[in-house]
């Protein structure tokens, strides 16, 4: 019986650490990834060169990609995670752009 116990209070544990882990993934490298690809967006709007506009495209392009990654490593540590992470953001007016 303590047995059993001691088993279920670590897999809560397992859980919420997984669920702690996946959303600073999700929240601090996604938020970061979305913050570079805005300011390059808008350094993309300040250049006159073609060759400065692509380069901040493929930037852009790539720092997306990670995001991608992100979300996807996040949901493999945590699948029920992104649907949560999803509304808590939601609730917050703020849609992830991951």
């Amino acid at each position: 019986m303590a047995k059993a116990r001691i088993n279920a209070h670590l897999d809560q544990a397992a859980e919420t650490e997984k669920r702690r882990i996946a959303g600073e993934i999700h929240d601090e490298l996604g938020g970061t990834l979305a913050a570079i690809r805005i300011a390059l967006t808008q350094l993309e709007k300040q250049q006159t060169s073609a060759d400065a506009k692509r380069r901040c495209q493929e930037i852009s392009a790539l720092a997306h990609h990670a995001q991608q990654a992100a979300r996807r490593i996040a949901t493999s540590i945590h699948p029920e995670g992104d649907s949560l992470l999803l509304t808590a953001a939601d609730n917050r007016g703020e849609v992830p752009p991951l």
